[in-house]
């Protein structure tokens, strides 16, 4: 976790600006624009700016095409399996890096989905079913004046 705050500091930036009803609309631009010009110095920064970026153009823009894009069901189910893709992919690519393949990103892409699919059904879906045994206390939101 230490090495990715600089874009959770930057998400939580955004969510905050947008829990708080500000017009964060007019920030994607500078997020770009100063996103790049940094992935010459430090690339995991840049592309923080950058996807912050992108996530503020699509968060503005709920009722554009790109959010009927965002709605198509490959794209959802994609977002279901997303923290399987996450946690999956550098595992898979390292059991594929010794290899001299050819179409190796694509047996990469399709290994990730497919391993991520099948911890979806098996293992986290099951794990969520069981959620509703379960009493649950929210906490009280602390609010910072």
């Amino acid at each position: 976790m230490p090495g990715c705050l600089d874009s959770l500091g930057i998400g939580a930036l955004l969510a905050y600006a947008r829990h708080q009803k500000m017009d964060t609309s007019a920030w994607s631009l500078p997020l770009l624009a100063t996103g790049l010009p940094i992935l010459a110095i430090d690339l995991e920064f840049g592309l923080a700016l950058i996807g912050a970026g992108v996530v503020n153009v699509v968060t503005n823009a709920s009722g554009s095409r790109l959010m009927s894009f965002l709605r198509i069901g490959p794209i959802c189910y994609l977002g279901t399996i997303s923290y399987g893709l996450y946690l999956y992919h550098p595992f898979i690519y390292q059991l594929l890096l010794p290899y001299d393949l050819s179409g190796k990103l694509v047996i990469y892409t399709v290994a990730t989905i497919g391993i991520a699919a099948l911890s979806w059904e098996g293992f986290e879906k099951p794990i969520l079913r069981l959620k509703g045994r379960f009493a649950y206390n929210a906490p009280s939101a602390v609010t910072v004046q």
